[in-house]
C-alpha cells in the first residue's frame, strides 16, 4: 500500500495505466475532456485491444463529462450507470487506486487530492466491490449515450474549478 497526493499521485496512475496488459476499470462520476485523460492515464488504453474497459459513473452526473472521452470510452468497452456513484477507483491490471480525484484535470493538477494505491493482494476486496456494483448498474447504450450528448451543449472540463490555480503538473499527453 502506498499513500499518494500531488504530482506522485498522477505519476504512479499514469505508471501503472502505461504498463496494463488486462484491464482498465474506472469509477468516477466526473470525466474530463480527451487530452486531460491521455495526460492522466495515457493511451495503452486506446491502442492496446486486449485491454478490458469499463466505465462505471453516474450518468446523472453527466454535466461533468466531455462527450468525445466518453464515446471513445464506449468504443474501446463498456459503461454502466450506478446512480449514486462517488467513489474514485482505478483498477489497472490486479492494482488498484482508491483516491478522492475524479478522471479531471482539475481534480488531478488544481485540487488538493489523496488516494491509496494498493497492490495485487491488496486489491481483491476493492476488486470484488467494482463487480458487485458493476452488476447491479445499468448498461448505457449506444441509444442512452446519443441522447445524453445531444442534452450537452459544451464539453468541459469541471466548471467549479476554473478558478483554481494549477499546483501539480500533469504528465505530458503521449
Amino acid at each position: 500500500m502506498i499513500i499518494l497526493y500531488g504530482e506522485e499521485l498522477v505519476k504512479e496512475l499514469r505508471k501503472h495505466s502505461d504498463n496494463l496488459t488486462e484491464r482498465l476499470w474506472i469509477a468516477v462520476p466526473f470525466i474530463g475532456g480527451l487530452q486531460s485523460v491521455r495526460k492522466i492515464i495515457g493511451k495503452n488504453w486506446i491502442e492496446n485491444p486486449n485491454v478490458s474497459i469499463r466505465l462505471l459513473t453516474d450518468t446523472d452526473e453527466f454535466n461533468h463529462f466531455n462527450s468525445e472521452t466518453i464515446q471513445l470510452i464506449h468504443e474501446r468497452g463498456e459503461i454502466k450507470h450506478l446512480s449514486g456513484l462517488h467513489a474514485k477507483i482505478f483498477i489497472t491490471d490486479n492494482d488498484c487506486l482508491i483516491t478522492s480525484a475524479n478522471l479531471t484535470n482539475t481534480a488531478f493538477s488544481k485540487r488538493h487530492e489523496i488516494g491509496i494505491y494498493l497492490d495485487n493482494k491488496a486489491s481483491n476486496d476493492t476488486i470484488e466491490v467494482f463487480e458487485e456494483w458493476w452488476k447491479k448498474a445499468e448498461k448505457v447504450s449506444l441509444e442512452n449515450l446519443n441522447q445524453l450528448i445531444k442534452k450537452k451543449t459544451t464539453s468541459t472540463e469541471e466548471q467549479s474549478g476554473n478558478h483554481l490555480k494549477t499546483i501539480w503538473v500533469l504528465p505530458s499527453d503521449p
